[in-house]
């Protein structure tokens, strides 16, 4: 699953008839179970795979799920484990950027160098710009 580009793993979920669908939630769900204490290496599923699976499924299927029990129960764990796992990961995100900051700024302070700002120079804008209306 891992290897599958977004369009692909699209793809792969559309071809699954509904029962399959059904288990691919429980094994997304498994997936995401902590590792074993004696084994913390263990390879799970990354928090955004494992969103990008479930919000094809519930794309694919969301008027059918919540009929059935089973997927119901799993699609509302499914969401609070991915809740969490996606926020570890956005703080992770933010705590390496924090940390790269400190970094420049310490270097800057101690070797007196200064680093250009590439996108600053470039005249890119830290928010996305309006695209212009077409005016007929």
């Amino acid at each position: 699953l891992t290897r599958l580009k977004g369009f692909e793993l699209a793809h792969a979920v559309d071809l699954l008839p509904f029962e399959q669908c059904c288990a691919l939630l429980d094994a997304v769900l498994r997936a995401l179970e902590p590792p074993p204490a004696d084994d913390p290496l263990d390879p799970r599923l990354e928090p955004e795979l494992a969103a990008r699976i479930v919000l094809e499924v519930v794309r694919l299927h969301g008027t059918l799920l919540p009929q059935r029990p089973s997927a119901a129960a799993a699609l509302r764990t499914l969401r609070s484990r991915l809740r969490q796992g996606l926020q570890n990961q956005l703080d992770d995100l933010g705590f390496t950027d924090a940390g790269l900051r400190f970094i420049r700024r310490k270097i800057e302070e101690d070797e007196n160098v200064e680093f250009y700002n590439l996108a600053k120079r470039l005249g890119y804008r830290k928010h996305a710009r309006k695209r212009p209306t077409d005016v007929d």
